[in-house]
């Protein structure tokens, strides 16, 4: 990746995001987790080859009944993550280049039905039990023109009612930085946030041009209990991204503005490696540039990534990264994700506390372990830390 403020687009330079990844922040060893309605062209493009030929896009789900391909059927999630994932040298650089991706689809590209709430919490309870360090989502749910019997106001907006917006609450309190756009109502009748941007302890952000002023269409705040919305505000106006054949160009809305906050998210993090998720977002919006005068359309402003890494060096809190495996119960592979816990080796026992199989990594992000050959059953494991420290599991063979 060139160095310098040559290859930095506005929108990642707007956040001093060029900084961070000049002092070699760029996303390394951690996980993003997108939820979105499909990335047509990803799996084929130049633009993400990169990601497929280290290993760093770590797997797909579908959620939706009756589609079984995530490169099929949409291609918002492809624009979305490009501007997070993309790297092309002196054509895109993504704010996060050097991360690893999962891509899960929790939205039904062609309807729009409260059932994708439930699919969004779906969505996250998988992308926790992979050990996600940031999602974005790029989804908001308001009313349903598909369903108009399920009314809902503006009184909604409360952070519990819906179950996305209690889902992403629980991630967010929980170890996980939760990017979701605001939303694109502020110019319509509904105007406000909608779900799950009202959760808690999450970052909902806006859309703003590269000047810092708010985008017309970005859905404004506050929260229905009083509480700032969004939290932060990006680029979401002109924001560079890829659409599928390759074609480098611009869009608009804060669909764009949540990853290009995501991304510089999880170079934030990878920076300051002793601060939990808490902390990295309330650093962010410490950072932001109206912060001590919030308001309903900026939140607490744009962000100065640079700036909450360069006031926060040295903390002493400490994140505690956890172990997780998945899938669980396995078959025939189980995948251990080594992100910051630098593991060494991973020993399987079985119930007997017999050592079955010793896995030693080769410097891989993604650990996999065969287990297709062993009987089913209960099994632990322990995975040898580089500092000496152990940490433990329990996954159950079928």
């Amino acid at each position: 990746i060139p160095n310098g403020h040559d290859y930095a687009p506005a929108q990642i330079a707007v956040h001093n995001g060029q900084l961070l990844h000049n002092e070699g922040f760029r996303g390394d060893g951690m996980l993003i987790a997108v939820f979105d309605a499909g990335w047509n062209g990803l799996d084929t493009s130049d633009f993400f080859r990169i990601l497929f030929d280290e290993g760093r896009l770590l797997g797909t789900r579908d959620l939706i009944p009756f589609r079984n391909n995530v490169y099929a059927g949409h291609h918002h999630g492809t624009i979305v993550t490009s501007t997070m994932a993309g790297l092309t040298e002196q054509m895109l650089v993504g704010t996060a280049p050097r991360a690893s991706y999962f891509l899960i689809r929790s939205e039904e590209p062609d309807s729009e039905q409260p059932i994708e709430e439930d699919f969004w919490a779906q969505a996250a309870c998988i992308a926790d039990s992979i050990g996600a360090d940031v999602i974005n989502s790029s989804l908001g749910y308001t009313t349903f023109s598909d369903f108009p019997q399920y009314e809902s106001s503006y009184s909604d907006v409360n952070g519990v009612t819906s179950i996305a917006s209690r889902a992403a609450t629980i991630l967010g309190q929980n170890g996980v930085i939760v990017c979701v756009s605001a939303g694109n109502d502020g110019a319509n009748d509904w105007h406000y946030i909608g779900h799950p941007a009202d959760a808690y302890d999450i970052l909902a952000v806006g859309a703003a041009d590269i000047f810092g002023n708010i985008a017309y269409f970005s859905s404004r705040g506050p929260s229905f209990d009083g509480r700032v919305k969004p939290d932060i505000t990006s680029v979401g106006v002109s924001t560079t991204c890829v659409y599928p054949g390759d074609y480098l160009g611009t869009a608009d809305g804060t669909s764009l503005a949540g990853p290009v906050a995501a991304g510089l998210c999880a170079c934030l993090w990878q920076a300051l490696p002793l601060a939990n998720s808490t902390q990295v977002m309330q650093y962010i919006r410490e950072s932001g540039s109206c912060y001590n005068n919030p308001n309903d359309s900026l939140g607490y402003g744009i962000p100065d990534f640079y700036a909450a890494y360069s006031q926060h060096v040295g903390i002493t809190e400490h994140r505690n990264p956890t172990l997780s495996v998945f899938p669980n119960p396995c078959t025939d592979f189980l995948q251990v994700p080594n992100g910051q816990l630098q593991i060494e080796t991973i020993d399987l026992f079985d119930a007997s506390g017999k050592l079955v199989k010793r896995v030693h990594n080769q410097g891989k992000y993604l650990i996999k372990i065969r287990v297709n050959e062993l009987p089913n059953g209960i099994y632990m494991g322990k995975a040898h830390l580089q500092n000496g420290g152990t940490q433990t599991f329990k996954v159950s063979k079928l």
